[in-house]
């Protein structure tokens, strides 16, 4: 998959179950709010981090971390 030219990612955080995975795997893009639940400090990183991300998304138990491209189209 090439990477798209703009990334947006949006976390769902009150379904977050603070697995951390998503930090693991990308963590200039995730942190956690002061409950530890999902928190995306970098909604659009850069689209060198699309494997990082999409493993994020992809580690997430209740995944609710969603990656779109700059048309606004899901990356699944």
């Amino acid at each position: 998959m090439s990477a798209p030219s703009q990334l947006t990612v949006v976390a769902r955080s009150q379904q977050c179950a603070a697995s951390g995975g998503c930090r693991a795997a990308a963590p200039t893009v995730f942190g956690k709010d002061e409950d530890g639940w999902v928190r995306v400090i970098d909604p659009h990183p850069s689209p060198d981090l699309l494997e990082d991300v999409l493993e994020a998304r992809d580690s997430c138990p209740m995944a609710v971390i969603d990656v779109y491209d700059a048309k606004g189209v899901s990356l699944v």
